[in-house]
């Protein structure tokens, strides 16, 4: 059974640039537009791996975090940010993000980190 990431970005480019990278790496993707929509979608599909942008529409990633934890208190998330200073990182470490990965992400660096929350082997 494929495993599944939940990607939530609001740019429609970078939300298909993930799914497309995720998707080519074996991975099943569930997208969301927006914060609102990723915690439902998170409650309804289970994913095992959710992907955030911190600044979204209705609610912000670290918002729909908080409230995808109360389902899934264990699930890996990945900060997908354009801001990270580290003062930055800091707060999403906080807030309870497993990583942060700065915009613009190389394809390798988004799988490689899936990969390794997921705990695969890259091929």
């Amino acid at each position: 059974m494929k495993r599944r990431i939940l990607v939530a970005e609001d740019q429609e480019a970078l939300r298909e640039l993930l799914q497309v990278v995720l998707e080519r790496a074996g991975y099943e993707v569930i997208s969301a537009s927006d914060g609102e929509e990723a915690v439902e979608k998170a409650r309804t599909e289970g994913p095992d791996l959710v992907f955030l942008d911190i600044f979204m529409p209705k609610l912000d990633g670290i918002l729909a975090l908080k409230l995808i934890r109360q389902w899934y208190p264990n699930i890996p998330a990945v900060a997908y940010t354009a801001y990270s200073a580290s003062e930055d990182i800091r707060r999403y470490k906080e807030a309870g993000f497993t990583e942060v990965l700065p915009k613009p992400a190389s394809i390798h660096e988004i799988r490689a980190l899936a990969d390794r929350l997921l705990s695969r082997e890259e091929t």
